[in-house]
């Protein structure tokens, strides 16, 4: 069993580029959340480890503005993959405010 580094801390795991219409991509979330639970049960990860809330989806306005080398959120500022990473920002910011 290997050790745990104690100056690393996982905040939480990302879910990006889900389609949530696509069977596999249910069940790695699902496989995700497990994993997850094990670290936590066998102390490899700290308790409060979470999947995020906030989830990347696999959208066009993505693809596109990395086509174009630009954020998504100067690309296209009001678009749902834009309110997506807000989201996800505002969410890490709460929990590494803790």
């Amino acid at each position: 069993k290997e050790e745990k580094n104690e100056r690393v801390n996982l905040a939480g795991v990302l879910i990006n580029l889900m389609d949530s219409r696509i069977n596999v991509h249910k069940e790695g979330l699902e496989s995700i959340k497990r994993v997850l639970r094990y670290f936590r049960q066998n102390e490899l990860v700290d308790d409060k480890a979470v999947v995020f809330k906030s989830i990347i989806t696999n959208k066009v306005d993505v693809k596109n503005a990395t086509g174009k080398h630009l954020p998504v959120c100067v690309d296209k500022p009001r678009s749902n993959s834009t309110m997506e990473y807000m989201k996800l920002c505002k969410e890490i910011l709460e929990r590494i405010s803790k």
